[in-house]
């Protein structure tokens, strides 16, 4: 039973880390930013942004930035283009 459990917590930590390589790349974060991106922050806009009328991934970035004191979300939505020839690609 403890070996199933093992290879359960290593498939999840392999899921959050390609989400965290995916979100990196389709925002175009910088490499001191992708640690911030909270999955619970996701999770939490999820139901919301699904359901809008062109329905989008709200990115959400928590800690601290530059010069700003205190920890603070900051939030990057990432949608589908849909024009044209573009269609199907991403951007934020």
């Amino acid at each position: 039973m403890d070996i199933n459990r093992g290879k359960f917590r290593k498939g999840e930590a392999l899921e959050e880390l390609a989400c965290y390589v995916l979100i990196g790349f389709g925002v175009g974060l910088r490499g001191e930013e992708v640690p911030l991106v909270s999955l619970e922050g996701l999770l939490y806009f999820w139901e919301e942004t699904g359901a809008e009328a062109q329905p989008y991934t709200m990115i959400t970035l928590f800690g601290r930035f530059k010069a700003e004191t205190g920890y603070r979300w900051h939030c990057l939505p990432l949608c589908e283009n849909g024009k044209g020839e573009d269609r199907g690609t991403f951007g934020a």
